[in-house]
């Protein structure tokens, strides 16, 4: 065999095992690039405000955190309809960059108002503070997510969205490392300048992937020329409740809805028990109990980073959807079974959910977070844009109201959580399991004949 025969014949090996470490094709180089930058600027502008609206709440006693999830859910039963309202309306080329102005702006008024009152009507501000804020990042990350859902396919999510979620890793790295090291040097003013210069980057990114994204997700090459599972020049319906319908009339979207549900309800359990056995634990340490939190934080993502960087393009094609949508379900049902048990044989329990909570957090964010995702590259653009909002917002909110008053129901009669979170893990599991069979078989049928 000639050598130049050989060089041909070992070419397409050597693509495939650089392919296994960086599975980005030709002609998708930029638009990975932009996605990454994106999603970091996204994530790193509001972990460096997340810290800030926490001290908003923390100061108020634990006991008043049901009553301001209420207050959540009632600015995200307003702020809903006016997102698809104004979504209807909007191009997304104009909507995402427009909402995301707003965000900051009014982010930044509030800050102004905070710092510039006191007493009373400064309490009542931080009050809104912490709503608001609680409220916009869901739209933040949701116009995100459909964004990209819109511009890559099935098959690239499961190849890309790994490495999309690294931007957002590293985002949150560094704006919780900024903010944890900085803080007392810079000040509360300078952070949030540094959170409004992060969104108004991130509002450059989008709008160059705009330019360059084709719609239907495969970037243009002449070996993938695109299916057209989503548009991100079309538009969708101007039906402002074309969301609610669209869940109400779909099963897989309704599962999808059920299954951010039980995340939430879950994560609310986790972190208010982790907050109070925090406050127990620590009393009027301050400072050991900032570590403790952000310890949790720390090590959650670098499950996630070490994930996705090393095993999420593998956990993707080996073990399928289904099951990257039940694993955290799966933690979550063993996590709060030895909530239960390890304390009573003398485990620290402060420790126990600790470390169910690191888990989970670090697998929901490098494995489920990305394959719920997916689950949205099979449905249309009309239903992506809008029961996409509807169920990150309305949805992931009203688990938050639900979990911080079930669990307060469940101590006020000195019951655990774990009575509701052990069975609701095991129905989550098996609905995720249900999604994942159902986003395979629409995939396949999506597939040009």
């Amino acid at each position: 065999m000639s050598e130049g025969h050989q060089e041909q014949s070992q070419r397409p090996q050597k693509e495939s095992t650089l392919s296994q470490f960086f599975p980005v094709r030709r002609g998708e180089f930029e638009a990975v690039v932009l996605s990454v930058l994106y999603h970091f600027l996204v994530q790193g502008g509001w972990n460096v405000l997340k810290p800030i609206r926490d001290e908003m709440a923390v100061a108020g006693d634990t006991r008043n955190i049901p009553w301001l999830y209420t207050a959540t859910m009632v600015g995200t039963l307003i702020a809903t309809p006016i997102f698809a309202f104004l979504a209807a309306r909007t191009p997304r080329r104009l909507f995402i960059p427009i909402t995301y102005i707003f965000i900051g702006g009014s982010m930044t008024a509030l800050f102004v108002a905070f710092s510039a009152t006191e007493g009373e009507t400064n309490a009542w501000i931080s009050r809104v503070f912490f709503v608001w804020a609680s409220v916009f990042n869901l739209f933040l990350f949701s116009l995100f997510w459909a964004f990209m859902a819109d511009i890559w396919s099935s098959e690239q999510s499961k190849r890309l969205f790994g490495l999309v979620g690294i931007g957002g890793t590293a985002g949150v790295i560094g704006g919780s490392f900024l903010v944890g090291r900085f803080a007392t040097d810079l000040g509360l003013t300078t952070l949030v300048t540094v959170f409004a210069v992060m969104i108004a980057l991130s509002i450059v990114a989008f709008l160059r992937l705009a330019s360059i994204a084709q719609p239907g997700a495969e970037q243009p090459t002449a070996e993938h020329p695109g299916d057209s599972n989503g548009d991100v020049h079309g538009e969708p319906s101007r039906d402002t409740w074309a969301g609610f319908k669209a869940i109400a009339q779909s099963p897989y979207l309704l599962g999808i809805a059920f299954s951010v549900i039980c995340h939430t309800v879950i994560g609310t359990f986790l972190w208010i028990m982790r907050t109070e056995l925090a406050a127990e634990h620590f009393g009027d340490d301050r400072d050991a109990r900032v570590a403790f939190f952000a310890n949790i934080t720390l090590y959650a993502n670098l499950i996630t980073i070490a994930i996705q960087l090393v095993l999420f393009r593998v956990i993707s094609k080996r073990i399928g959807i289904a099951l990257m949508l039940g694993l955290v379900p799966l933690v979550a049902f063993v996590g709060f079974g030895l909530i239960e048990i390890l304390p009573a044989m003398g485990f620290s329990a402060l420790w126990v959910v600790f470390w169910v909570q690191t888990l989970r957090r670090g697998l929901h964010y490098a494995v489920s977070k990305p394959a719920r995702e997916m689950l949205f590259t099979v449905v249309t653009p009309d239903e992506r844009y809008k029961s996409k909002s509807v169920i990150d917002t309305f949805f992931y909110r009203g688990g938050d109201l639900a979990g911080s008053w079930a669990e307060k129901a469940v101590s006020a009669i000195a019951m655990s959580a774990g009575v509701i979170a052990i069975p609701l893990a095991g129905a989550w599991f098996v609905v995720s399991l249900l999604l994942g069979r159902k986003q395979k078989q629409m995939a396949a049928e999506q597939q040009p004949r």
